[in-house]
Order: C-alpha cells, then structure tokens, then sequence
C-alpha cells in the first residue's frame, strides 16, 4: 500500500500545479494556443508524481530500509506493475481533465492534444521509473523530467518532437492521426520501461 505521509508536504504540489493550470486556462480560455501549451507541458507532470514517489519509496535509503532490492523477484514484478497502473491511472484521469477544460473553451474535443497529453504521460513515467531505477531517487527523477519539458518547450518541441509528442504549437497544422504517430512514443517508452524492469529484478541486496 502507497503511503502518502512519506512524501511529506511535497504530496500536496499536484494540487497546487492542478490549480495553477485551471486558472491559466481560464484566464486564458479565448485562445487554445496559449494555454494548450501549459496543457501539454503540465498534466504529464500530474500523473508522474504520486507514482514515482511511491516507487522511489521502495528504492530510496535501500540500505538502511532494504525493501526492493532485498525481495524475491516477484514481489519485485508486483511492485513494478502497481507503479505502471498509478501512473496509467493519473494518466487517464489528467487526459480526461483534459478533455473537460478544452471542450468546455472549445466546445469541441482536440484528440490530437488528448493523443500528446496521455502518450506524452507515458512516456514520461517510463522516463521516471527508468531514473529511480538506477538511481533510487524520485527527486532527480521529477528534475530530469522538468529539465526534458523546459528543453523541449525552448526547442519549439525539437526533442519530444522525434517521437511524435510535441504539438508545435507555434506553427500549429491539422496532423493526420495514423498508427504511425502512436508507433514512436509506444516503442520508446516500451523500451525504458524493459530497462528499468531489468535493472531492478536483476539487482538484490545491493547497497
């Protein structure tokens, strides 16, 4: 069972980012190339919090609480598994969210910024569980995954742009929705989460 008071107060910076998005996109309602943007950057960012926390709280001091590394490989699986499932549901639950603000501005539903936002999510909590995997450490994690959206953002989506998860806001086109653009982001993060799954069954009692 996740145990929430081991983050602290930091448990409580979704909330806070939540509603800093909600406000934006409110100010900002009149024009989806504005606050699409915080959209795209932001709620990846909710469904990878609370998931890498509790992954790191099993990862993190191994040597003094010994959890993860110390347990037979399949409680180790199990233990895996749960992460992906919190992460898969933030990730449906800010895609929705997602969905409800744009149509509620838009009065239509933008599936191509559903498409980044939710794969986008994925892709990112593999980046997270691949980090703590061989570092322990959810606060890196978060930092090299803020690091990747800031990068992105200044390169005009240059870099999350390869694997199809950048929308191009500023020179923003109707993009035809194949299973190409599913391919990349599926591929990728399918990748990390193989290394990240090798690299933590494979080690036990190590400090």
């Amino acid at each position: 069972m996740f145990d929430f008071k081991i983050i602290g107060s930091m448990k409580y910076v979704p909330f806070g980012m939540l509603a800093l998005v909600c406000t934006f996109c409110y100010l900002f309602h009149r024009d989806i190339q504005v606050y699409g943007i915080v959209l795209e950057m932001m709620m990846p960012c909710l469904g990878i919090w609370w998931s890498g926390f509790y992954l790191s709280e099993h990862t993190e001091d191994a040597a003094i609480r010994g959890v993860i590394f110390s347990i037979n490989k399949r409680m180790k699986g199990y233990l895996i598994g749960k992460y992906f499932l919190y992460s898969l549901l933030w990730q449906l639950l800010g895609t929705a969210l997602t969905c409800f603000i744009v149509y509620h501005n838009e009065g239509r539903i933008a599936s191509e910024l559903l498409r980044v936002v939710f794969l986008k999510g994925i892709f990112l909590s593999t980046v997270v569980f691949v980090t703590i995997a061989f570092i322990r450490d959810a606060s890196w994690a978060i930092v090299i995954v803020v690091s990747l959206l800031c990068v992105d953002y200044c390169l005009d989506g240059a870099v999350l742009g390869k694997l199809d998860l950048s929308l191009y806001w500023y020179r923003l086109s109707p993009m035809k929705v194949t299973a190409a653009v599913f391919f990349k982001p599926a591929l990728a993060s399918l990748t990390l989460m193989l290394m990240g799954s090798v690299r933590l069954l494979r080690r036990g009692g190590d400090r």
